[in-house]
C-alpha cells in the first residue's frame, strides 16, 4: 500500500497538519513539532546580534569564525564564536583585547586564522594575533 500524505491548512491560522495513512495507522505533526523546533534552537547558545565585528571561514576545521564587536552594550567584546554543522559555539573568551573593527584573515599555508588590530576608544591596536583552533597566541604588536 502507498503512503499518501495530506495536507490541512485552517482559514485564519498559521497552523497546519500533515497526516501520513499507511497500513491504517496515521502520524500526525501538528504546529506543535515547529514550535519544539524553535524551542531546540532556542536551547543552543547564540552570539548576540552585533556590529564591528570579524568574521572569517576556518578551513581547516570547516567552520565560520566570528569574533568581537559590540552586542549586548555599549562594549566590545573578545568572543570567539564557531559555527559548524548548523550550530554556534563558543570557542573562546580569552586572548585578544575586547575590540571593534578588527580584521580576520585565514592563512592556509599555516592552517592559522590571523587577527588584526581594531580599535577599543580611546585605545588603537596594532596587534596580530593567531587562532589555531583551540587558543589564542599572540605574535607581534606594532610599534
Amino acid at each position: 500500500m502507498r503512503m499518501r500524505p495530506y495536507t490541512e491548512r485552517r482559514r485564519g491560522s498559521s497552523a497546519f497538519r500533515v497526516v501520513a495513512v499507511y497500513l491504517g495507522m496515521s502520524l500526525s505533526m501538528a504546529s506543535a513539532g515547529l514550535t519544539a523546533n524553535a524551542q531546540a534552537r532556542a536551547r543552543c547558545p547564540l552570539p548576540s546580534a552585533r556590529s564591528s565585528h570579524a568574521m572569517v571561514f576556518d578551513e581547516a576545521r570547516g567552520q565560520v569564525l566570528l569574533f568581537g564587536g559590540v552586542g549586548d552594550g555599549p562594549s566590545p567584546n573578545n568572543q570567539l564564536w564557531g559555527w559548524t554543522d548548523g550550530a554556534w559555539q563558543l570557542l573562546s573568551e580569552s586572548g585578544p583585547e575586547p575590540r571593534l573593527d578588527p580584521v580576520m584573515v585565514y592563512d592556509a599555508g599555516r592552517e592559522r586564522v590571523m587577527l588584526f588590530g581594531g580599535q577599543n576608544f580611546p585605545a588603537l591596536y596594532g596587534d596580530t594575533w593567531e587562532w589555531d583552533g583551540a587558543q589564542w597566541t599572540k605574535v607581534t604588536e606594532a610599534g
